[in-house]
């Protein structure tokens, strides 16, 4: 059948569909589809989980008549194992911290699946594959001047532990703030509290 005579609702199930197979019955909740002329876009969260914090984007994209489909659920299954490992290269800067691993734009084909983890993955970025992360360390300081401070000890250290990616330090000079910061509200509280918290990015390696 032509695809662009399919419905929404049937590429919509039919990504549903691949998504269960692939990662071995999980089922998501879906929220939006979009639509393109070579590229399908279905917008979903782990069913069971939270919306914001383990939100699912899956292509599905067409080449020469052949399907293909690409998703960032491999990203959720991998990012505590992430984020411990980027703590623990930071373990020796003494201020408590937390580690955010971005996970809704690290799309994964086929072969990443419920059956491979983060050391999967590490084995095949050791074995000369090309592979990016995204992470936010959130800090508590007691003033940005320590803040700018600690960010460029954690960056350093991120950067000598062969880490790849962008690394983000979001510096919060509210105790009641950084005590209130999770996975999905970080965007929010940097947008409501300004003048006591600062992003300080770099791209490493």
């Amino acid at each position: 059948m032509n695809i662009s005579f399919e419905t929404d609702e049937s590429i919509r199930d039919e990504i549903l569909d691949h998504l269960r197979n692939k990662y071995n019955g999980q089922e998501f909740t879906a929220l939006a589809l979009e639509r393109g002329r070579y590229r399908d876009t279905l917008y979903c969260f782990v069913q069971g989980g939270d919306p914001e914090g383990d939100n699912v984007t899956a292509d599905r994209t067409v080449k020469d008549g052949a399907k293909v489909y690409s998703d960032t659920y491999f990203a959720i299954i991998i990012r505590e194992d992430l984020e411990a490992e980027v703590l623990a290269v930071c373990s020796d800067i003494d201020i408590p911290m937390q580690a955010y691993a971005l996970s809704t734009s690290q799309f994964y084909n086929n072969m990443w699946d419920c059956t491979k983890n983060y050391a999967d993955l590490k084995q095949w970025i050791a074995d000369g594959n090309p592979r990016r992360f995204d992470v936010t360390v959130v800090i508590s300081v007691d003033n940005m001047e320590n803040g700018e401070y600690f960010s460029k000890q954690i960056i350093s250290a991120i950067t000598e532990s062969g880490y790849k990616g962008i690394v983000g330090v979001l510096a919060i000079t509210d105790a009641d703030v950084y005590s209130k910061i999770t996975r999905s509200n970080q965007n929010d509280l940097i947008r409501q509290n300004r003048d006591s918290t600062k992003l300080f990015m770099e791209s490493v390696n």
